[in-house]
C-alpha cells in the first residue's frame, strides 16, 4: 500500500526501513520493515519562494468616496501556486485585526464576523488580475467609522501528487491606513449688520442669506432670534426646519407676535423673515443660525456645520417721533 496524501505530501520522512533503489527524480522509496509495512514515497520539501509587498501607504478620503485597497504577490513558488487572501481591519481599540473576507484557494467566499457586524457585506466588492498577482479589496460608500489599518494575509496552496492541496507557506502584507472623513464645512451665512427704523403698523422684512454650503443636497434648518431691551438673554422666534415646517418660539407663542410673523424662502439660500403691523415691543436685535445637515453613506441624517448672520437692529417708532432709516453698516 502507499502513504496516505498527508504522508506524501508532507514531505518530510523519518522511517527505519530499506531504500528500493537509486534515487530518481528526487524521490525516495522505502520499504518499511515494521507493520504494516508501508512503502512510502519520500518528496523533497519544495522551498517556498513567496513573497508579498510589504509597502505601507496612506488614504485619506471625504465619506461616500470607495475605499480602494490592494494586497501585491510579488513572487511565488510554483506558476500552478494557488492563492488564500484573508483581509483584516485593525482599529486603534482593539488589540488584534478583525476579518473582513476570506477568498479561499478554490477562489470561494467567506465573509468575516467584521463585515457581518458592520453591515459591510453589500459594500465589498473583490478582483483579482489577469496574471493573478493582484487582488483588490474595495469598499464602497465610505464611511467615517471605516477608518482604519487595512492588510491582507496571502496563503499559498500546492497541489500534492496524489492530488491533496496542501498549504505550503503565508505571508502578511504591508498595512494601509486609511482615513475616512466628513466634507469640509463650507456653510458661510452673510455676516453685514444692519440698522432698520420703521414706524409702527409697517411691515418689516429681516434677511438671513446664506452664501455658500458645504453640499448642494444638503438640507438647511433657519432659526431667527431676537435680544429685547431689558431682557439679558435672546429668545426663539421662530424655526424653519428641514422639512420646511414652520415652528414658533416661546417669544412668538406667548405674545401676540405669531399671527404677525411670516417665514419664507424666494430663492435657494435666502430666508425672509417678515413682520406685520411692527409695534414698539418688536423692536432688539435680530439674527439667524444655520445649520447644515447631510445624509451619510447610512442613509442617516446628520449635522455638519452652523453659522450665525450677522445683527439686524429693528427700532419700531410711533407716529410722530424720528423719521424713519434704513442703512448699512
Amino acid at each position: 500500500s502507499s502513504a496516505s496524501g498527508t504522508q506524501a505530501s508532507a514531505a518530510t520522512c523519518a522511517v527505519r526501513g530499506e531504500l528500493l533503489g537509486p534515487p530518481q527524480t528526487g524521490e525516495f522509496l522505502f520499504h518499511v520493515h515494521a507493520p504494516p509495512f508501508l512503502i512510502l514515497l519520500c518528496l523533497p520539501l519544495a522551498v517556498t519562494k513567496l513573497q508579498v509587498s510589504k509597502s505601507k501607504r496612506s488614504i485619506t478620503l471625504v465619506e461616500n468616496r470607495p475605499i480602494p485597497l490592494n494586497c501585491s504577490v510579488k513572487s511565488q513558488t510554483s506558476p500552478d501556486s494557488h492563492f488564500a487572501v484573508l483581509w483584516y481591519v485593525h482599529k486603534p481599540s482593539d488589540a488584534d485585526g478583525k476579518l473582513i473576507l476570506k477568498t479561499t484557494h478554490s477562489s470561494a467566499f467567506e465573509y468575516g464576523t467584521y463585515a457581518e457586524e458592520e453591515g459591510l457585506r453589500g459594500r465589498l466588492q473583490f478582483e483579482r488580475s489577469a496574471s493573478g498577482g493582484l487582488f483588490s479589496l474595495t469598499v464602497q460608500r465610505a464611511e467615517v467609522r471605516d477608518s482604519g489599518s487595512y492588510y491582507c494575509h496571502v496563503e499559498e496552496w500546492l497541489l500534492s501528487p496524489n492530488h491533496a492541496w496542501y498549504k505550503l507557506a503565508e505571508e502578511v502584507s504591508g498595512r494601509t491606513e486609511v482615513t475616512v472623513k466628513q466634507p469640509d464645512n463650507r456653510l458661510h451665512v452673510n455676516q453685514t449688520h444692519r440698522n432698520i427704523t420703521v414706524l409702527e403698523n409697517q411691515w418689516v422684512t429681516l434677511e438671513c442669506q446664506v452664501s455658500s454650503r458645504t453640499s448642494p443636497s444638503s438640507q438647511l434648518q433657519v432659526e431667527w432670534y431676537v435680544w429685547r431691551p431689558g431682557h439679558p438673554e435672546k429668545e426663539a422666534v421662530a424655526r424653519l426646519s428641514r422639512q420646511s415646517t414652520l415652528r414658533y418660539g416661546d417669544l412668538a407663542t406667548l405674545g401676540n407676535l405669531r399671527g404677525r410673523l411670516h417665514l419664507e424662502s424666494p430663492s435657494p439660500g435666502l430666508y425672509l423673515l417678515s413682520i406685520q403691523n411692527a409695534t414698539v415691543r418688536d423692536s432688539g436685535t435680530y439674527d439667524c443660525r444655520v445649520e447644515e445637515w447631510l445624509l451619510d453613506p447610512g442613509d442617516r441624517w446628520y449635522k455638519r456645520a452652523e453659522d450665525l448672520s450677522g445683527l439686524t437692529t429693528l427700532i419700531v417708532k410711533q407716529p410722530g417721533e424720528e423719521g424713519i432709516s434704513c442703512h448699512w453698516l
